[in-house]
């Protein structure tokens, strides 16, 4: 897989997308790593929106990158539940979307109110399904630099249609914002 140089994503919105385990968190660990390496730590927040690992979907940062690495970052998280994998019909999809929303909104709120240079998001498809676009764009207007990964595919996208509807939307209305686009794929990465 090509590497994407951290130096060209500085100054700019970033988005990272694509199908359940096509490396999205990978990708976004390994961006973060060689932002550390610039010295860039105090810098950077991370909000880790994704949840555990469950049937190969999902994963934290903390999953790719030693805790000690980000000794100096300011990294935000939650336990959270991924709602089409953990449910056995909309209804409850829904509620833990919006239980996951309550528990994230704090998250998104401290950064506006305390923000870095550098905004890191794991996982905000997360967000999507229940929260409103207008707190990540509170997040990406107090940020210098932006990059988030976010599911946008079809392998899980048609199991709860509301979710997924309310997912896709999101995305694509956050795409009109963003600098930068990598679409994950076996094996690598495209640019838009």
């Amino acid at each position: 897989m090509q590497d994407i140089s951290a130096v060209s994503l500085l100054g700019k919105r970033t988005l990272i997308i694509g199908e359940v385990g096509s490396g999205k968190t990978a990708l976004s660990a390994k961006i973060l790593l060689s932002l550390i390496a610039m010295r860039l730590s105090r810098e950077i927040t991370v909000i880790d929106m994704a949840p555990k690992r469950i049937l190969g979907a999902g994963g934290k940062i903390t999953d790719y990158i030693d805790i000690k690495y980000l000794k100096n970052v300011r990294y935000f998280s939650e336990e959270i539940i991924p709602p089409r994998l953990s449910s056995k019909s909309e209804d409850e999809a829904l509620r833990y979307a919006i239980m996951n929303f309550k528990k994230l909104k704090p998250l998104l709120d401290e950064y506006v109110a305390n923000p870095t240079k550098i905004l890191i998001i794991n996982d905000l498809s997360i967000y999507a399904h229940a929260g409103p676009f207008e707190d990540v764009d509170a997040c990406i207007m107090e940020s210098e630099t932006f990059i988030a990964n976010s599911y946008f595919g079809k392998k899980i996208d048609g199991k709860f249609p509301r979710i997924g509807y309310r997912e896709r939307k999101f995305i694509i209305d956050l795409l009109k914002f963003v600098d930068n686009v990598y679409v994950m794929r076996k094996g690598g990465w495209e640019g838009c």
